[in-house]
């Protein structure tokens, strides 16, 4: 399931448990009843218009957003393709591993003889289905951006330092 599947999932479970229709939400956003079902529908809206509708609700965007993020199915098992690629690149094995074992990447150079550029290029690479960010905190929505938008899986050194504006507003 996709992540916007995920958002009006959680908006759709919302609306039913407060009792509120789409013509209810189509007159407290100011838009018609139609209108509202073809977005949801579609399952597409601008950012904008999801704040609106998220508050119309009455569901706090954040929320939104930390709901629909918790009911993410981790990845479980990697595919057979990944697998072979694993396998393929020996460094890639590496620092996937380290990755899993939670190490940071100065662990992973100090203990290896890995470069920063090998160490981030093998997980940079389109093929490899994880984004992992050991960037500064005041980089990090940048890149934590690019990686949603490529639709990877993500795995931040230090999630729980990052509490700057920019990374607090990212879907």
């Amino acid at each position: 399931m996709s992540s916007a599947a995920r958002l009006f999932e959680v908006l759709r479970a919302d609306m039913k448990a407060k009792g509120l229709t789409y013509r209810e939400l189509a007159q407290r956003i100011g838009m018609s009843e139609s209108s509202v079902k073809r977005m949801f529908g579609e399952q597409d809206m601008p950012l904008s218009r999801l704040t609106q509708v998220s508050e119309a609700v009455g569901t706090p965007f954040e929320d939104l957003l930390a709901r629909a993020a918790r009911s993410t199915p981790e990845l479980a098992q990697l595919t057979l393709e990944q697998e072979r690629a694993l396998v393929a690149d020996p460094r890639l094995l590496l620092v996937a591993i380290c990755c899993l074992s939670q190490w940071s990447v100065e662990q992973m150079l100090a203990t290896y003889a890995l470069t920063p550029a090998e160490a981030v290029a093998a997980l940079a690479d389109p093929a490899n289905q994880v984004y992992f960010d050991a960037t500064l905190t005041g980089q990090r929505p940048v890149g934590v951006r690019k990686a949603i938008t490529a639709r990877k899986h993500i795995y931040c050194e230090k999630p729980g330092d990052d509490l700057d504006r920019g990374s607090r507003a990212l879907p």
